[in-house]
Order: C-alpha cells, then sequence, then structure tokens
C-alpha cells in the first residue's frame, strides 16, 4: 500500500502543523447530571426513578492546525484552528464539530494582535481537571468560553519575570453552551469590552520544580456589555440586559512538587460568560447578580505523575431570581494524571456536585471518569 504524500500548504513559505488527540472517557454518575458526559449541573430526583448513568465517550477527541506564514517586519503572521468531536452546542450530547478556536495572529516579541476565535480575556484560568469541559463552568468558573472577536496583547519582558495587558472587543454571546430557557437572546451590535492585566515571576518548571507553572502569577481582569432578551413567555416582549465582571485570579509553586492556583469572581448577567450559573436574567427581568470563585491544590508525584484537588461554587442572588431558577452549583474534584510519554495520558477522576434550586429543590451526586489519550 503506497505511503500518502505529506501534508503540504497550497501556498510556499507557509508551515502547516497538524495535530490532535484521540480521547476516550468512561463516566459514572449516581445521579442524573446535565449534560451526561461532561456535567454541570445535577438534576433533582424523581420518585419512583433510578438515577445515574454510565456513558463512554469521544467526544473530547480533539484536531488542531496550526499556520506560521510569512514575517512582516518584526512581525510573524500565523493563526489556527482547535476543534472537539462536540456537537456546537455541550448541552446537546451529540457528536459533530465543535470549534475552540479559529484565528489569524500576527506576533512580535513584544505585541500580539488577533482577529477571530478564541478564549475570553476576562477570567481565562482554569482548574487542571480531567473533565477539562466543563472545568468548574457554572461553579465558580466564569470565562473559558469562546467568542469571536478582536485582541491586542502587550509584552513586558524583564528578565524572568513578565507583566502581561490584554483587551479584546468581543461578540455579545457565546455559542458553545445554550442551556434550556424560557427566553431567546441576541447580541444587539455592540460588542462586548474585556480588559486584563497580569503579572508572571519566574519560568515554569523553574528552579528545578516538576510544576509547569510560573513561580507566581497574579492578575485583574474585567468586562462589560449587553445583549437584547425576548421573553417567550410573555407575547416576545424584548428588553436590554447590561453585563458586567470582574476576576482576581492567582498561582504559585511552592518548592519542587507544590502549586496551588485559584479566582474569585462577582458580576452580573454572566451567562454568557459561564458565570452566574448559566443564567442572565430572572423572573422579574432583572440582571442576575452573582459571585463565586475556586481553588486548587496540586502536587507532582513524579515529573510524569501528579494529583489535582479542588473546589469551586457560584451562587445567584436570590433576589434576582425572584423564586425561579438556580440558586447555587458547586463542584468538587480529585483525580490522578499519569504521564507515560509525551503523546500519552491516563487519568482518572472523581467528582462531586450539588445543585439547588431557587424553588428550594435540592440535588447532589457523584461521578467517576476514567480518560486514555493517545495525542499525535
Amino acid at each position: 500500500m503506497p505511503r500518502p504524500e505529506a501534508i503540504r500548504p497550497r501556498f510556499e513559505g507557509l508551515r502547516v502543523t497538524f495535530g490532535g488527540g484521540l480521547r476516550t472517557t468512561v463516566t459514572t454518575t449516581t445521579a442524573r447530571m446535565q449534560p451526561d458526559a461532561t456535567p454541570f449541573l445535577v438534576y433533582p430526583s424523581l420518585p419512583g426513578v433510578r438515577e445515574g448513568t454510565t456513558k463512554i465517550d469521544a467526544r473530547l477527541s480533539s484536531i488542531f492546525v496550526g499556520v506560521d506564514g510569512a514575517q512582516l517586519g518584526e512581525f510573524r503572521l500565523g493563526g489556527a484552528i482547535f476543534a472537539y468531536l462536540f456537537d456546537g452546542d455541550v448541552f446537546s450530547g451529540q457528536y459533530g464539530f465543535y470549534p475552540g478556536f479559529a484565528y489569524v495572529d500576527a506576533t512580535s516579541r513584544d505585541w500580539r494582535f488577533a482577529a477571530g476565535l478564541q478564549m475570553d480575556v476576562f477570567s481565562p484560568r482554569g482548574p487542571t481537571m480531567v473533565d477539562r469541559i466543563s472545568a468548574f463552568a457554572g461553579s465558580g468558573n466564569p470565562g473559558n468560553s469562546f467568542k469571536p472577536q478582536v485582541r491586542a496583547e502587550r509584552f513586558v519582558n524583564l528578565g524572568a519575570d513578565r507583566f502581561v495587558v490584554q483587551a479584546a472587543l468581543a461578540d455579545a454571546l457565546p455559542s458553545n453552551i445554550k442551556p434550556p430557557t424560557l427566553a431567546s437572546t441576541e447580541n444587539t451590535g455592540v460588542p462586548n469590552a474585556e480588559l486584563r492585566v497580569a503579572y508572571a515571576s519566574g519560568e515554569p518548571r523553574g528552579d528545578g520544580s516538576w510544576v509547569p507553572w510560573p513561580k507566581w502569577e497574579v492578575g485583574l481582569s474585567g468586562a462589560t456589555g449587553r445583549f437584547r432578551t425576548f421573553d417567550l413567555a410573555n407575547s416576545f416582549a424584548a428588553y436590554e440586559t447590561r453585563l458586567s465582571g470582574v476576576a482576581l485570579e492567582g498561582s504559585a509553586r511552592i518548592g519542587r512538587q507544590l502549586g496551588l492556583q485559584g479566582e474569585l469572581y462577582q458580576g452580573r448577567a454572566l451567562g454568557p460568560y459561564l458565570g452566574t450559573i448559566f443564567q442572565t436574567v430572572g423572573a422579574t427581568r432583572r440582571a442576575i447578580g452573582s459571585r463565586g470563585g475556586w481553588g486548587e491544590a496540586a502536587w507532582w508525584w513524579t515529573p510524569t505523575v501528579h494529583s489535582h484537588a479542588g473546589f469551586g461554587i457560584d451562587r445567584a442572588d436570590a433576589a434576582d431570581l425572584a423564586g425561579s431558577g438556580i440558586a447555587s452549583n458547586r463542584t468538587a474534584f480529585v483525580n490522578l494524571f499519569w504521564d507515560p510519554s509525551p503523546k500519552t495520558t491516563l487519568a482518572v477522576e472523581g467528582t462531586w456536585r450539588r445543585t439547588v434550586y431557587a424553588t428550594g429543590l435540592d440535588a447532589d451526586g457523584f461521578a467517576l471518569m476514567l480518560s486514555s489519550e493517545l495525542r499525535f
């Protein structure tokens, strides 16, 4: 059988990198969770109904294409596409093509300009979970969604330290998560504004550490915007809602094996940023206020074996909910990763989730996830 030709770009002077990961997960839960393979929320129990699910899934498999383009002065042109095998909405539980990012950029030592589908500038830090899709979304970790945006970044390199300023104008609503709702939302034509400043000291794995983080890092970010809502339960009445949020993040590595990281946030109507437990406005049309955060402790047993444990919680303001919606959501996890080679990872993770509804219903449950991944 003849060997296929190597992947080549259509134009000369470009370098194309193709890669990805083949990943299979097995998830067993003790309660009904949504969605079943990458849970965010716990459904209330139903009398007489046996609960719990087992799901064998490959939607966390991924495809990556990177393009390294021409040099224009001090800037290097490039771009990237990354996608999972989810459908366009992770709540759907279906297979499809789910773009995480697709952008073009121009990068120099001090600047980066980019346009396209990218991760939020607001609150970008996330926990180290086997279930990296949910990753405390709706449990104290806003941001980490993907939106079309134009972005500018300024880097100030100070030896082993680095100061970063990031700013973006982004589409008001993400398309990757659409929880069930009685309202329909759309953007108003005015993009969201996002800003982040961060300072990092020390190189990742510096000083002989096994932890792949800077010695310490701290960041502050914010977002503001607005969107239009059509109330399907009230003859399609339309109104505008303003969203806003601020987040404080940080991380540190202690010695060779210990790492700590976390984040605190407060905001309003942050459903488009996976905050406010995916909610935007309450029954009274008031923007739902919320606050939350998460923390993680990591321990590297060896350079290739590491464990992580963390807890996150999101609370919505009861007065804004007016007795309808989700009052709080929390998640705790502990896991173990083994990387026998740069191409392979085996992992196991246990999680506990609890969702409290504004009606007084309360549901919780455990989940166990096994994962194997082969990268190429």
